[in-house]
């Protein structure tokens, strides 16, 4: 079993992140929650400082649970609900469940729901953190949730006609040591319109959403219910505005991990399964367009960069032992003054692997460029490069 794990190292490794960003991935359990040692079960801390705020827990039965809540501002909701039923007399050495929410600033709002059972060690763990500042725009979420681009959600929680500047939302539901944090925002530096979805379900999976820009969605979803051990990973990070992150993961020893530091950009995982496959995007420009719409089998690896505008790439793979490395520099309408959104595209890259084996490695420097490439075989290599203006390559291997 190769457990992964969201640590700076391994994130700095993949090319992501920078070091000083990197140094917070790994802090998941930042916020430390109160009743130490508690042995019997239950317990909640709550603290409110404003107007109008909201907090519900309900914990139902089970041992250990934990919730800690710090609420400074006005109109903050902060909803828990976790859950957990034992059977017989297990040794818990904190958390089974356990969840911190703080709040910090007006209008936040931030839901749980961990449920959990049988854990032989640990079940599940929430932190979210929310700094929205003082009066900030607020937007309606289930209006988010029923306009996503990838398709509306259907969470656990109803939100109702609620409204928020910021809102996230986990589920987790029956699992052993998932974990999960998002922090919309920093002390010192609020943001608004940002949305954060998990949903976990399976065994030991690590989800991790960073928000640190305004106007942003980032979904994570992961299972392996059927799985005794998925351990599987997923970060987003998101440092500017307007950013779309979609990622969805249902097998074994998988990790997905999305950066996006230009406004505007579009990532979609739509499905990742088997075993140890790897999906890395990182949106250094603005107006960029992500997909691997499929990616199984074992030790496989996608890993975009689109440091332009425009740009597009979209990534299928099936089979073992399948890499895909696509680069695109290009800037839309090179030349031709400033770009519109009615102007499409900017260059296109498609990379579909179904054997075993193959390489694919696709580069892009310029304004409207094509490359296609499908591998079918097996110990294929394919490296493509294309630096100007209009260039075409296809690249057919059986």
């Amino acid at each position: 079993m190769n457990k992964l794990i969201l640590t700076s190292a391994s994130i700095m490794a993949l090319g992501l992140v920078s070091p000083a960003a990197a140094q917070s991935v790994g802090d998941v359990n930042s916020a430390s929650p109160t009743c130490d040692n508690l042995g019997g079960g239950n317990c909640s801390d709550i603290d409110q400082a404003g107007n109008g705020n909201d907090a519900q827990v309900n914990q139902g039965p089970g041992i250990e649970n934990v919730s800690d809540i710090d609420q400074n501002g006005d109109n903050n909701t902060a909803i828990v609900t976790q859950g957990h039923t034992p059977e017989g007399t297990l040794n818990y050495s904190r958390p089974a469940n356990e969840s911190v929410i703080l709040q910090d600033g007006d209008n936040s709002y931030a839901a749980v729901t961990q449920t959990g059972q049988d854990a032989p060690t640990r079940d599940n763990d929430s932190t979210i953190e929310q700094y929205s500042g003082e009066n900030g725009p607020t937007f309606v979420i289930a209006d988010r949730i029923a306009d996503l681009p990838a398709g509306p959600i259907e969470p656990a929680i109803n939100t109702g006609a609620a409204s928020a500047t910021n809102a996230a939302i986990v589920r987790q539901s029956a699992g052993v040591d998932n974990t999960s944090l998002i922090r919309q925002g920093t002390s010192g530096s609020s943001v608004s319109g940002n949305f954060a979805y998990v949903e976990q379900v399976g065994s030991g999976s690590d989800a991790a959403i960073y928000q640190t820009g305004n106007d942003n969605t980032a979904i994570i979803d992961e299972s392996g219910e059927d799985l005794v051990d998925s351990n599987n990973d997923a970060l987003i990070i998101q440092s500017n505005d307007r950013n779309f992150a979609d990622v969805d993961q249902d097998g074994s020893d998988l990790l997905i991990t999305v950066n996006q530091s230009g406004t505007d950009n579009v990532a979609l995982v739509m499905d990742q399964e088997g075993f140890n496959n790897a999906v890395a995007i990182n949106q250094i420009g603005n107006l960029n367009y992500t997909e691997i719409n499929d990616q199984n089998g074992s030790n496989g690896t996608a890993t975009i960069t689109q440091n332009g505008e425009y740009d597009t790439a979209l990534v299928g793979q099936g089979g073992n032992n399948n890499n895909t490395t696509i680069t695109q520099n290009g800037d839309h309408g090179v030349g031709s003054g400033e770009p519109g959104p009615d102007q499409g595209p900017n260059n296109i890259a498609l990379s579909h692997q179904a054997g075993e084996d193959n390489l694919s490695m696709i580069s892009q420097t310029g304004a409207t460029n094509f490359a296609r490439v499908e591998q079918l075989g097996q110990g294929d290599v394919s490296n493509v490069m294309q630096n100007g203006t209009g260039l075409t390559a296809m690249v057919t291997q059986n």
